[in-house]
């Protein structure tokens, strides 16, 4: 915003394009988290990023849409649950390269016996 504003001083006529939000035409804006939410709460086990998204698309209607839209829609809930997880509301757990979420109030912790 800095920089804008440096070249909007310097140049007023400059012409700035403004950042524009990539919706999904599928969800409106804030649906994906509260679908994704709804999706981890209802589930028995931690879910891959693939098996949230094809829930969410099934719930609205559109399991049988094309592999750009669902890419796309996996793409955009990789934002909101990263969002969702900085704010505590859901938790990834596995290894890195296998990672499943879940709700945090699906998570039940154990103790190891001493």
């Amino acid at each position: 915003m800095e920089i804008e504003a440096a070249i909007l001083a310097l140049a007023p006529e400059a012409p700035l394009e403004r950042p524009t939000h990539r919706s999904n035409p599928l969800f409106q804006r804030g649906e994906l988290s509260r679908y994704a939410l709804d999706v981890l709460r209802e589930a028995d086990e931690p879910l891959s990023m693939r098996d949230i998204a094809d829930k969410m698309l099934a719930r609205k209607g559109h399991e049988t849409e094309g592999e750009a839209l669902r890419e796309h829609t996996r793409n955009r809930l990789s934002s909101v649950l990263a969002v969702l997880n900085a704010q505590g509301r859901v938790q990834k757990v596995g290894a890195w390269n296998r990672w499943r979420w879940c709700a945090l109030k699906n998570l039940t912790f154990s103790r190891v016996a001493s």
